[in-house]
């Protein structure tokens, strides 16, 4: 078997551990489903050692464990083939950046198994941005922790200019106004790899290709009465989000918009196509804003979306057209629970792209004593 030893020896560790995982399941599952095998195996191993082994297993137990082996096979035979396609290609580089800020234990990183295969021919390589000691335990170091940020970004254009085929995947566990400031930052100009956590069994999966099942995606604008001094977006999909939360930080009048879908809850985006259909009609709103808020005017953006939908998002803001954008960060602990934002669509950065409303209206700047 030529080609499971050369994938044995060559594949990284994960591919290796799938590929004897994989064939250990396909020779017992036909060991079981071949009596005269079976036989012939447990006599010779009954003769070395003097075990008197039996296995009465029905053949029909075999058929499972030989569907998983083939299950975890396919995909790596499929890519070996690929790659034999091309043995003067050198491999590129993909770098996995991991995103983290909540006050939780850090994700595990991506593995190289997970490597999407439509970018062809890639190695793995890892980048960290990680915020937890800024913004766990109660801290809200923002100014620090958007420096991180900024620094982590920055050694990404850096590794783009070195080599202008890097592909780029994002993965992690962040506060929603950051992650949409990631999106905001990186550029536009290159496919970026989208991962959603696999909760039951603690593993990244990159979104499935295509449109994926029909959310229900809809945008509803209500247009303020009066003069509109700003304007809100509110983007409710893993959960919903309340008015009246919004109110305790924006003060009217303002224009108002709907982004959600047919029933808000975790763990709902599973394809690219569904998170290009919420951040389009984020961009609609962010366009339809542009129009009514005045000079000076301020777009407060609140969100409840996953970590794919948050980065996209942020991709849809500009500098130079939009009005300033404000995303807010949401604790059921805090008063308000809204209780800092970040300016998004800023060319000052640091403290002066932290907000914290005091009191309903336009939020004030950071005061670096809060720091």
């Amino acid at each position: 078997m030529p080609w499971f030893r050369k994938h044995t020896e060559e594949a990284p560790t994960g591919s290796r551990t799938l590929t004897l995982t994989g064939v250990t399941l396909v020779a017992a599952g036909l060991a079981l489903m071949s009596p005269g095998f079976k036989d012939a195996l447990l006599s010779a191993v009954n003769k070395a050692f003097d075990l008197g082994l039996s296995l009465d297993a029905p053949w029909w137990t075999g058929v499972p464990l030989v569907a998983a082996g083939v299950w975890l096979l396919v995909p790596l035979f499929v890519r070996q083939l690929r790659d034999a396609r091309r043995p003067d290609e050198p491999a590129r580089a993909f770098l996995a950046l991991r995103h983290v800020s909540l006050d939780l234990s850090l994700p595990p990183k991506l593995e190289e198994v997970s490597i999407p295969g439509w970018l062809g021919r890639r190695y793995l390589r890892h980048a960290d941005c990680d915020q937890t000691r800024c913004l766990s335990l109660g801290a809200t170091k923002l100014t620090r922790a958007l420096s991180i940020q900024e620094d982590a970004f920055n050694e990404i254009t850096v590794q783009r200019r070195n080599d202008d085929r890097l592909a780029v995947g994002y993965y992690g566990v962040a506060h929603v106004p950051l992650q949409i400031l990631a999106g905001h930052t990186a550029t536009t100009a290159v496919r970026a790899a989208l991962f959603e956590l696999d909760r039951p069994n603690s593993t990244w999966r990159e979104l499935a290709q295509g449109k994926g099942s029909n959310l229900g995606v809809r945008m509803q604008p209500s247009p303020s009465a009066e003069p509109p001094v700003s304007a809100v977006i509110r983007v409710a999909v893993s959960y919903g989000i309340p008015l009246a939360d919004v109110s305790e930080v924006v003060s009217g009048p303002f224009d108002e918009f709907l982004i959600t879908v047919a029933e808000p809850k975790r763990d709902i985006i599973t394809h690219y196509g569904q998170v290009e259909a919420i951040a389009d009609a984020f961009r609609d709103a962010l366009d339809s804003a542009l129009g009514r808020v005045p000079k000076g005017g301020i777009i407060h953006v609140f969100a409840a979306v996953p970590m794919c939908v948050g980065f996209s998002l942020g991709r849809m803001i500009t500098k130079t057209l939009h009005p300033e954008v404000v995303a807010y960060n949401y604790s059921a602990q805090s008063t308000p629970r809204y209780a800092w934002g970040i300016r998004i669509n800023v060319n000052d950065l640091g403290r002066r792209q932290v907000v914290r409303p005091q009191q309903a209206g336009i939020p004030e700047l950071d005061d670096e004593a809060a720091e």
